[in-house]
């Protein structure tokens, strides 16, 4: 978890900054509660979606191999393997069980206001 790997460094340095621990919560106006909940779901989600992550970077890395310097020859399939496609499946899948476990352990109202921030911050719903 990023936040977590740089409040740690904030806190170890010369000049600690402890607020910088709370800083996603403030932002997300998280309860203390929420706020826990969101980090223990997050590593969770961050221990299942990795090994799917490796396995894509794999495939893609196999498929560029296929086309030394970017070049197709006649006849060559230009297109991604189908395999990416039920990795995104299952990634899509691990993403939506996990933003509904957070739902769930969150009072709808405080869900509803963290998932509208973070809409507005960072793009579009699954």
């Amino acid at each position: 978890m990023t936040y977590e790997k740089l409040a740690d460094e904030a806190e170890a340095s010369h000049d600690p900054k402890p607020y910088f621990r709370r800083l996603l919560a403030a932002r997300f106006q998280l309860t203390d509660d929420d706020s826990a909940n969101l980090k223990r779901l997050s590593l969770a989600y961050q221990g299942e979606i990795d090994p799917i992550h490796a396995r894509v970077v794999e495939i893609i890395t196999r498929f560029h191999a296929r086309f030394p310097y970017g070049v197709i020859g006649p006849g060559e399939d230009p297109n991604p393997p189908t395999e990416l496609k039920t990795l995104e499946q299952q990634e899509d899948a691990v993403t939506l069980r996990y933003r509904d476990l957070l739902r769930n352990s969150m009072r709808e109202e405080a869900f509803k206001k963290l998932h509208a921030t973070i809409l507005e911050s960072f793009g579009k719903p699954l």
